[in-house]
């Protein structure tokens, strides 16, 4: 197969896995999407070409693939900055790069393809989750979140299990076509048997709701976040909270007050005696010449009975990483005062509630949510302001994680959103509620408690970094084999 095949290939990959991210409905395609950028990264790495050549042309395959892939997913950044989702392809698109450049080491050997390749993907995913700018949106196992039976795997071992289990139904599916093998083509085929097994065998694991005794209600006030006030905001999320039906706890979103001054507590202390129900608020916090991003729980008494602190800050968004170097700063809005990171991580209490809080953006990283489970939370909650992006199917994206966390953790998970979407997912991933997006909504559902760890919440990710390490192991053989002329 030609060169401009392969990359016609890897492109075609990009817009089906694309189709997939921006129309929910299209999330099966994540099932086939990956297929040809593995199929040409096959063809690249069996072909007579001299290994630095594959290697180049591999790189390229993933470059186009992830460049053309997370430039469209991302295309509502533009907003924040003419270009800066070209910007966040080039740097996201790294490791799909990553994962094309040692892609020939895998591919002339079947149980090296079959069982390597995978875990080279899920392990260029935890690069891509880790240090300031890692960002775990946009990968397989958000698109797979809608797959119940699947997702019931990620209270075992996390959601890049689901990464692993689709690229090695891929990769089945593309020997299965390719090796010239009939023992192979039989492996092959084997593989894809094993895969629908457990795909099959998920719905084992989910039981019946049970439980869910005590009612939440989601105050969504769908206000702009660059020009509401906190006098419009806490009237309004007042008066929508006191509503009828009433219920056993009430959430604001992220923000809900963007500074929480002693004035504006006594109203929310007063509606949360009113309600004789605790009132979860997202609220900035002063902290010395800055603030914290936080959360702040009133009883149903009206005493503010404890605050958790966003600790994973938007970089350029809440925070300007290396300031110095920058002469006049990127984002105009932190100019005179910028978030830091929170200290406070504690559990919030009050009666039988243990709430386990994050905050936004900290919802696409596994390891508050299960930091706050180990901590002794029964129930998980998150407060979160989806109004600066405007983008439906950001909001979407950013709502699979409910159902990952959920899942990894088997608690009621209770996500409040300024803008939509806001929802009640069950601890197997299940919607149980869901409100519209860009409208006021008041969105009352049940939940209930849970207090049985998983074996992800004990242990965390330990799948990926031991994908890492195994993927590292097949590329030094298959350089050395390649060495010998293997």
């Amino acid at each position: 197969m030609t060169l401009p095949k392969l990359y016609l290939l890897a492109a075609l990959s990009a817009a089906l896995t694309l189709a997939a991210c921006l129309a929910p409905r299209l999330w099966a395609l994540s099932f086939v999407s990956l297929y040809p950028l593995i199929y040409a990264c096959l063809r690249n790495g069996l072909s007579g070409r001299p290994l630095g050549s594959r290697l180049l042309h591999g790189a390229g395959l993933g470059f186009c693939f992830g460049f053309a892939y997370y430039s469209a997913a991302l295309y509502w950044m533009w907003q924040f900055m003419p270009g800066l989702n070209f910007a966040a392809g080039l740097l996201y698109g790294s490791f799909a790069c990553l994962f094309g450049l040692l892609s020939p080491f895998f591919t002339r050997r079947f149980s090296f393809c079959l069982a390597g390749l995978p875990a080279l993907w899920t392990g260029c995913e935890l690069l891509r989750s880790l240090g300031p700018f890692g960002f775990c949106w946009y990968g397989i196992s958000n698109l797979q979140a809608p797959n119940l039976p699947l997702l019931q795997y990620v209270s075992l071992f996390g959601c890049r299990v689901l990464d692993y289990l689709i690229v090695f139904a891929v990769c089945a599916g593309a020997l299965f076509f390719t090796d010239r093998s009939r023992a192979h083509r039989l492996l092959a085929m084997g593989a894809l048997v094993l895969f629908a097994a457990v795909q099959i065998g998920g719905e084992l694991f989910i039981r019946p709701l049970e439980g869910a005794d005590k009612t939440v209600k989601l105050v969504q006030a769908d206000l702009d976040p660059a020009t509401k006030t906190d006098d419009v905001s806490l009237e309004r999320h007042i008066y929508l909270s006191r509503k009828d039906p009433r219920a056993d706890l009430v959430i604001w979103p992220e923000t809900a007050v963007s500074i929480l001054t002693l004035s504006r507590s006594v109203p929310i202390a007063d509606t949360a005696r009113a309600m004789r129900a605790p009132v979860l608020v997202g609220a900035n916090i002063p902290q010395g010449d800055n603030y914290t991003n936080s959360a702040a729980l009133y009883s149903a008494k009206g005493k503010r009975v404890g605050r958790y602190d966003k600790r994973r800050l938007v970089p350029f968004g809440e925070y300007t990483p290396a300031k110095k170097l920058f002469a006049v700063p990127p984002n105009p809005r932190l100019t005179e005062w910028e978030a830091v990171p929170g200290r406070r991580a504690e559990v919030l209490k009050t009666g039988p509630f243990r709430i386990g809080v994050t905050v936004c953006h900290e919802s696409s990283f596994w390891q508050y949510s299960a930091h706050q489970v180990r901590a002794g939370a029964n129930v998980l909650a998150l407060v979160c302001n989806d109004g600066w992006c405007r983008s439906r199917s950001a909001s979407n994206m950013h709502f699979q994680f409910a159902r990952l966390r959920a899942a990894e953790n088997r608690r009621w998970y209770l996500r409040c959103t300024s803008t939509g979407i806001s929802g009640v997912v069950s601890p197997y991933g299940q919607i149980v509620k869901r409100g519209p997006e860009d409208r006021v909504a008041v969105i009352t559902a049940p939940f209930g408690f849970e207090t049985r760890r998983t074996l992800f919440t004990r242990t965390g990710d330990v799948f990926s970094p031991l994908c890492a390490a195994a993927a590292a192991v097949f590329a030094v053989c298959g350089w050395v084999f390649e060495r010998r002329g293997q």
